[in-house]
């Protein structure tokens, strides 16, 4: 007899909230319930089941989706509750822009209440972004609550996400590059983007390994469709090695600008990472996941020796041997390397300061197939770097030319010289050498620059350090 008064009270109780809407209800679960229109006594049903049907989506693919109304589907209303299931203030602060300068609204655990007409009556649904493995690297999913009946509209709409997913996604075309806030490694849009304004012209390189360098870089991504035509597979993955300063990351830098304004645009995905960010396989998984949902992409990736060495340092960690912990990374690596082919198109590309230390299971054909190694720049190069960055604004001692410089800038990489250049001005400047409005260079100033640069250059290279560590201690 108790049960039954029980159940006619938690009835009523549904009925007196029917002319109200779920936005009304302070606690999610009575919210959920009126608005998938569930009996009111099948909300702890609703609670431990959820009708979650999880799919390894992005969380921005369901964000711009759901504020941009595709195929019907129509938001009501957004909310957010905290962990005792009550309603709290929606972080309604949370903008973001992209490379393009489009502002988007990008949910932080919230929910969505949408609908969609069909027939005669309408559907609806509960979205919300869904963490998965949230003690170790996150990644982002979907999570749909839904009346029993509406179980294949619930499919649809998730059908609905991942093509948008993978044809208007907010990210597709765009750069981004994997970052940690808090505890959590999340992937972002690129900032400052106007910064970004270079050319193959600004890489000063040997002319050959420029056009290879290009060809298997932009020119591969641009050509992608004609390649399709003639069975040639669409995946490629490169390894640019050499000394720190030689112009690996600067590339990076290159085809982030024509993403971003030049001939890739509208024609690519950047993502940027560190192999030191890949800290568990699930990370890795995510990385490629994205890759392929956003391709025609590519992958470009910071020393790319710390992810596959050959000779691992044994020690403890919280898996029992680290050896065996960079082995499984390294391994899913590998695999994720082999299923690419089955992608629209993804192209990695690595740099790294150590080729001889990279395992060779990387190196193989199929996966980085292709090496360029970018040396210190011959003498000929090296007379292009002062002619570019030594000439403008500045007069030199007489019997300083280009061949001069470049005989004393022997063994120094383009971003030494660079380097070398601006403190041989500095000490002008600071010595208030001018003629006219010109600084003046004397031979000694240049001398003194070389020294200076090039012993910490030699110093940086004996200690193996990255080029970003190496411009920091510079």
């Amino acid at each position: 007899m108790k049960k039954i008064l029980l159940l006619l009270t938690f009835v009523s109780s549904f009925a007196a909230f029917g002319d109200a809407d779920s936005d009304k209800f302070l606690n999610k679960i009575d919210a959920f319930s009126y608005w998938l229109g569930e009996p009111l006594q099948e909300r702890l049903y609703l609670k431990e089941k959820a009708y979650k049907n999880f799919y390894r989506l992005a969380q921005f693919a369901l964000d711009d989706y759901i504020t941009n109304p595709v195929n019907g589907w129509v938001v009501k209303e957004m909310a957010n509750f905290d962990n005792y299931n009550n309603r709290v203030a929606f972080p309604t602060d949370h903008i973001e822009t992209n490379n393009f300068g489009d502002r988007k609204y990008v949910l932080k655990q919230g929910y969505y209440f949408i609908s969609k007409k069909f027939g005669g009556r309408t559907i609806k649904l509960i979205a919300t972004p869904y963490r998965i493995s949230p003690f170790n690297d996150v990644e982002y999913g979907v999570g749909i609550y839904y009346a029993e009946k509406d179980f294949k509209y619930a499919k649809e709409f998730m059908s609905d996400v991942f093509n948008y997913l993978t044809t208007k996604n907010i990210y597709k075309n765009a750069v981004i590059h994997r970052v940690k806030m808090g505890w959590i490694w999340t992937y972002r849009f690129l900032e400052n983007v106007g910064n970004y304004k270079y050319t193959w012209d600004d890489l000063i390189l040997d002319p050959e390994l420029k056009i290879k360098s290009m060809n298997s870089t932009s020119n591969f991504i641009k050509n992608l469709p004609a390649l399709s035509k003639y069975g040639i597979k669409l995946k490629r993955g490169v390894v640019l090695a050499g000394p720190p300063g030689t112009g690996k990351s600067f590339l990076g830098q290159i085809l982030i600008s024509q993403i971003l304004h030049n001939d890739l645009k509208k024609k690519s995905t950047l993502i940027t990472v560190t192999a030191r960010h890949l800290t568990d396989i699930s990370t890795v998984k995510a990385l490629f996941s994205a890759a392929r949902n956003l391709s025609p992409s590519i992958i470009f990736m910071e020393d790319i020796d710390l992810l596959g060495i050959k000779k691992r340092k044994l020690g403890g960690n919280s898996s029992g041997n680290k050896s065996t912990f960079k082995a499984s990374i390294l391994n899913e690596f590998l695999n994720e390397m082999d299923g690419v082919a089955e992608s629209n198109g993804v192209l990695v590309i690595g740099t790294t300061n150590k080729e001889k230390d990279l395992d060779g299971a990387l190196l193989r054909s199929g996966r980085l197939g292709v090496h360029f190694f970018y040396g210190y720049p011959a003498h000929g190069i090296r007379k292009k770097f002062f002619t570019r960055y030594a000439t403008k604004g500045v007069a030199w001692e007489a019997g300083v030319t280009t061949d001069w410089l470049a005989g004393l800038s022997e063994r120094l990489s383009g971003a030494d010289i660079i380097e070398a250049i601006s403190m041989a001005k500095q000490m002008a400047y600071l010595d208030d050498s001018w003629i006219g409005k010109d600084l003046y260079i004397t031979r000694s100033y240049f001398k003194k620059a070389m020294a200076t640069v090039g012993s910490k250059s030699e110093q940086l290279v004996k200690q193996n350090l990255s080029y970003k560590d190496a411009l920091n201690l510079l």
